[in-house]
């Protein structure tokens, strides 16, 4: 229950910063999902994006129905399934996987529009838009912060 409250709490962040800043938000509800992975394993972590993607779905659906609903859902599961092989406290949990999953989404959601329809397709080109679009910088710098709250709140 305290889950699916954080994780609505922090899409409304996410939502309130988009308005603020249209260019450049942080994915807070994707890294909520992958901390309830990493702290809950897969099932939890698939639950935990299921919720994410419902919401991600009503309130910022973009056209793709059930994209944001995979994608979280996935993300969950595999941030517990990694987190079952690897030390749940270490840097690539913290930083390094939200990172993976911003960029991965950033990069599905590139696809998704069709950019290797409009110019001629180029992986080189594809990976530094979704480096662009993904704010892997800002990812990178708030995820441990994130953590360490919903470590507090959550527990």
């Amino acid at each position: 229950m305290r889950a699916c409250f954080w994780l609505s709490a922090l899409f409304f962040l996410q939502n309130s910063f988009s308005v603020l800043f249209p260019f450049q938000t942080l994915p807070f509800g994707l890294l909520g999902v992958v901390y309830y992975g990493v702290s809950g394993g897969p099932f939890p972590g698939f639950l935990a994006g299921v919720w994410a993607g419902l919401f991600y779905e009503l309130f910022a659906g973009q056209g793709f129905l059930g994209y944001p609903l995979i994608f979280f859902a996935g993300a969950g599961a595999f941030s517990g399934a990694a987190a079952l092989k690897i030390f749940k406290e270490s840097i690539f949990l913290r930083v390094a996987l939200p990172l993976i999953a911003s960029f991965a989404m950033a990069f599905f959601h590139l696809f998704l529009q069709g950019f290797s329809s409009q110019e001629s397709f180029r992986w080189e080109r594809v990976f530094f838009e979704g480096v662009r679009q993904s704010g892997f910088l800002w990812v990178m710098a708030a995820a441990p912060f994130v953590f360490g709250f919903l470590d507090r709140v959550s527990k």
